[in-house]
């Protein structure tokens, strides 16, 4: 039996790929954005997108509290 040479740690979830984190910083820009502007609805429309990829991603969670 091979073995493999050892591929770094094993995450229990899913690391976004290279495209998919552009995507999620640019929804949290505009979520950041649209709170500064007072425009929630657009900014939760940013935030669900960033939690349909990343549910506990720190920054949409961070984010969240400030609109509140």
């Amino acid at each position: 039996m091979l073995f493999k040479k050892n591929q770094g740690p094993r995450a229990s979830t899913p690391q976004p790929q290279a495209n998919s984190r552009q995507e999620i910083a640019a929804h949290l820009r505009l979520a950041d954005k649209y709170i500064r502007e007072s425009k929630f609805a657009e900014a939760e429309d940013e935030l669900d997108a960033v939690r349909a990829t990343e549910p506990n991603n720190v920054y949409a969670l961070a984010l969240e509290e400030r609109r509140q």
